[in-house]
């Protein structure tokens, strides 16, 4: 079973920061489901569990930009034409998007939780409680480390929030 899950989120990482790029969009006036708030940055960090430093940016960059660009899309919106065709919003659209994707990209890579080590199992305590297989070689053992990580992951999307709001 641990194979399988590993194969199956190694095969669709990509597609899990989608997804969660799309449902925290979702999130957003527009759609309004405040309650996906709650659950995009737990897809973010799933996408990224158990992966190098540079795949968990890559995947969150591949989450961040599809949020903002689903969520940018009034931008193609303007009616600025060159022959005809909408070049200049189109290319302020990408670039936009582009380098908003870093935001989230640096988050998933500051919070995602690393493997402790591939070649030690998890222990007998914690494999019959979790609910995925494998999951307890990538985060804190004990409850009070894991509410540690929780509480810095949030006072870092917070932050990142802050400086996106206030500097750019």
């Amino acid at each position: 079973m641990e194979n399988l899950w590993a194969k199956c989120r190694l095969n669709n990482r990509y597609a899990l920061a989608i997804l969660g790029g799309l449902v925290w969009t979702a999130a957003f006036p527009q759609v309004g489901v405040a309650g996906f708030a709650w659950v995009a940055p737990g897809l973010l960090i799933a996408s990224a569990l158990g992966s190098t430093r540079g795949e968990s940016f890559r995947v969150g960059y591949v989450a961040g930009v599809t949020h903002y660009l689903s969520m940018l899309y009034w931008l193609l919106l303007i009616p600025y034409r060159w022959h005809g065709i909408p070049f200049g919003p189109a290319l302020g659209w990408l670039a936009l998007g582009a380098f908003l994707g870093l935001f989230p990209a640096a988050w998933v890579w500051l919070v995602r939780p690393a493997s402790r080590d591939a070649g030690s199992p998890e222990p007998p305590s914690s494999r019959h409680r979790s609910l995925l297989p494998g999951l307890g070689a990538v985060l804190p053992r004990n409850w009070i480390l894991r509410s540690g990580w929780a509480v810095a992951g949030a006072a870092a999307w917070v932050g990142w929030e802050m400086i996106l709001a206030r500097i750019f």
